[in-house]
């Protein structure tokens, strides 16, 4: 066997292997007198085949197939005794492709040309303990505590309805509707309806602005597929209250409505007895109450400050680790391994791939590097928090039923395979800001709200 290595390029290399007899020709022998002591031929007995017949039959095929597989090995051994690192698979040279010739009476020397994509050594950077982050340390106002305190209360009184007063922002208000005709009358025979409007849910301004501060008995008029977001799908499912039965009826847009009724939900006081309804004994009273809804505050936003502290260091990794790759030869990869792609692939979209590619070597070389792993017994787990968070929305659900989908998910490789990914980097990333040296600066949480909407949009 003969190995040539020509480098193209720092990011691609040229790999000739020419095997010789002698490296396949005792395995394919081997291979024939196995096939001749199982094959059943029609005319001979088990094992009796002559040798030449089942070269006739099963020899080039068998010849093929032994080359192929020494050609693997030798060519794995040869990268892995060389620490090669290597972009995807390596690719048959295009201008050194020739139809091969398996005569399994006289044997040949093969010669295979193969162009490798070469992952240079390089640098992680931004992960080190002199990097330094700053990393935000929330400060929660007390005027920020004590809404949330008054927000308690009224997510915890009760709903009450508004006699003699008015419309405000966050009332329920009850709709009794009539469809209009064409000349804005109430439609004879036309669809009726009622339902309820809260007008901070309202994207109709102007409806908005017209029934705050009105009472009970206002009318107005009104396009019902424009009152909230959802446009006519929302309409027809939650204000129309179309039945089955009515699928085929046709109905208008524009509506008559008039205020029913006012309902609003209003706030607990906090006396004795409601803190005694809790039946929670770590709040006996308010300053325990506002304690605790503090440090459920502060060890949410500490949380909040670590992700965004996590997208810091992935982005600085990614800004200052000079890692490139063969953006041809990549794209020749992508051309070969993937039926569906286009004959001419965009630059942009093939930049954006190349820019995930790369992350996912540097990350995998951060996870070998850290001895990151995740067992089975995390990956159930995993499963587990996955259906709960399903679950916490249908609270009579049959918890059979989480422990049925637990081990399908662990017998479906695709949702293992991406749940342990899903695990690794979770855990690679907490190992992350462990090493790294953080700089707390200090924020309202005013302002750390602002700047996590902000990120939110920019993600």
């Amino acid at each position: 066997m003969q190995i040539v290595r020509k480098e193209v390029s720092p990011l691609l290399s040229q790999i000739k292997i020419t095997l010789e007899p002698e490296d396949y020709s005792t395995k394919f022998e081997d291979g024939l007198k196995k096939y001749k002591n199982k094959a059943q031929v029609k005319g001979f007995r088990k094992g009796m085949i002559p040798m030449n017949t089942l070269k006739k039959m099963y020899g080039k095929s068998l010849l093929a197939d032994i080359v192929y597989e020494v050609l693997n090995d030798k060519f794995n051994h040869y990268l892995n005794e060389n620490k090669i690192n290597t972009l995807g698979s390596p690719l048959p040279s295009e201008d050194e492709i020739t139809e091969l010739d398996f005569d399994v009476y006289n044997y040949n020397s093969f010669t295979f040309t193969f162009d490798v994509g070469i992952i240079p050594e390089y640098e992680i950077s931004g992960v080190s303990e002199a990097d330094v982050y700053d990393i935000d340390e929330v400060q929660i106002e007390e005027s920020v505590i004590e809404e949330n305190f008054q927000d308690f209360l009224k997510r915890n009184g009760k709903q009450e309805v508004v006699e003699n007063g008015i419309i405000e922002d966050m009332d329920l208000v009850d709709i009794e509707a009539d469809e209009l005709d064409d000349d804005g009358k109430v439609k004879e025979n036309g669809w009726k309806t009622e339902f309820m409007i809260m007008p901070s849910h309202l994207i109709n301004e102007e409806v908005k602005a017209n029934i705050l501060g009105k009472s009970v008995g206002f009318t107005f008029n009104f396009d019902i597929t424009s009152l909230e977001k959802g446009g006519v799908e929302y309409a027809e499912k939650y204000l129309l209250n179309r039945t089955e039965a009515d699928k085929d009826t046709v109905i208008g847009n524009h509506f008559s409505g008039k205020v029913k009724a006012i309902k609003r939900q209003v706030a607990a006081q906090p006396t004795p007895e409601f803190f005694e309804g809790l039946a929670d004994e770590k709040v006996k009273g308010a300053e325990d109450l506002r304690e605790i809804i503090r440090q459920e505050m502060t060890e949410n936003y500490s949380k909040q400050a670590n992700n965004l502290l996590e997208i810091k260091i992935f982005e600085r990794i990614k800004e200052h680790t000079n890692l490139e790759i063969s953006k041809d030869f990549y794209k020749r990869l992508i051309k070969a391994n993937e039926s569906n792609a286009p004959e001419v692939i965009d630059e942009k979209v093939l930049d954006q791939s190349i820019e995930t590619v790369k992350w996912s070597i540097i990350r995998d070389d951060l996870i070998q590097k850290h001895q990151i792993d995740a067992n089975e017994g995390e990956i159930k787990n995993h499963f587990f928090k996955q259906v709960m968070d399903y679950m916490r929305y249908y609270p009579n659900m049959d918890y059979s039923i989480m422990f049925d989908f637990v081990e399908k998910q662990m017998k479906n490789k695709n949702a293992v395979d991406k749940a342990k990914d899903e695990i690794l980097v979770s855990k690679l990333f907490a190992r992350l800001t462990e090493i790294v040296k953080k700089n707390p600066v200090k924020i309202t949480s005013s302002d750390f709200e602002t700047k996590i909407k902000s990120q939110n949009k920019a993600q």
